[in-house]
């Protein structure tokens, strides 16, 4: 005999959330913390007892504040010396990789986020997410890093055409796809991030970027960097982000000698 858990509705909160493996998670949110709607997406922070404020976008599931083992996954999980190292930050609208960059005295740290649909992010965050931020947002500029709140394509583009080159490149704009077969430019948009970002890596640079760990979406990936015109290699580690409810999928790359 299997037992089924109710379903709670008509209360003030909804408390589940569907993750990339399409399971559904309750969790034990007590409040709504913020909300706002920009002209692109709906922008809500919650907050939970076991996992502090949590960031949802159009009701999908960003970074909490008990998840700082997704930052450390996505700067190399304190296998990288980041001192004097120019490090270029793609999103990270969080704040938690800049934070944690800041503390590890590198040279330059250049972000990048998605000109004015991150803006109202950025804000939330510097307000209501300070156990991921912290003071990093207080001010979007300093003596070593500089918030640039505009599209990436086009800096990178820049960049490329400049020669100009970083130790770290790290992607927190987007997951790994779903899918590799693209139908429109927006899917194409991974593929041009990844293949700008090794245009502007050096030779003996790194590069970070995630996913889910689910629907074959790893395999997939791994096939798309076999593809590539110039050979890279790649570490592929599977962590366990606590307010996520599942595995996520973290990937190295550099660039063969």
């Amino acid at each position: 005999l299997s037992r089924l858990p109710f379903l709670k509705r008509g209360m003030r909160l909804d408390p589940y959330i569907t993750t990339t493996s399409e399971q559904i998670v309750e969790y034990d949110f007590d409040r709504v913390v913020y909300e706002e709607n920009s002209p692109y997406q709906n922008i809500k922070i919650l907050h939970s007892p076991q996992y502090g404020n949590l960031l949802l976008l159009d009701d999908d599931q960003n970074l909490a504040e008990s998840d700082v083992a997704y930052t450390y996954a996505m700067t190399g999980n304190g296998r990288e010396d980041f001192t004097d190292k120019d490090v270029l930050i793609l999103g990270g609208g969080d704040g938690g990789i800049l934070y944690h960059l800041l503390q590890q005295s590198p040279k330059f740290v250049t972000m990048l986020e998605i000109s004015f649909l991150y803006q109202m992010v950025i804000d939330a965050a510097t307000k209501y997410l300070r156990g991921i931020c912290h003071d990093c947002f207080d001010s979007l500029s300093g003596d070593n890093y500089l918030v640039r709140v505009e599209d990436c394509v086009p800096v990178l583009e820049q960049y490329a055409r400049d020669g100009r080159t970083f130790d770290y490149v790290i992607n927190d704009l987007t997951d790994i796809p779903i899918s590799q077969e693209p139908t429109d430019d927006h899917l194409d948009l991974p593929q041009k991030i990844l293949d700008l970002s090794l245009k502007v890596l050096k030779t003996s640079g790194k590069y970070w970027t995630h996913g889910a760990n689910t629907n074959d979406v790893p395999q997939k990936f791994e096939e798309q960097l076999k593809q590539l015109p110039k050979p890279v290699d790649f570490l592929k580690e599977v962590i366990a982000i606590p307010s996520y409810h599942e595995l996520w999928v973290f990937y190295t790359i550099w660039k063969k000698s």
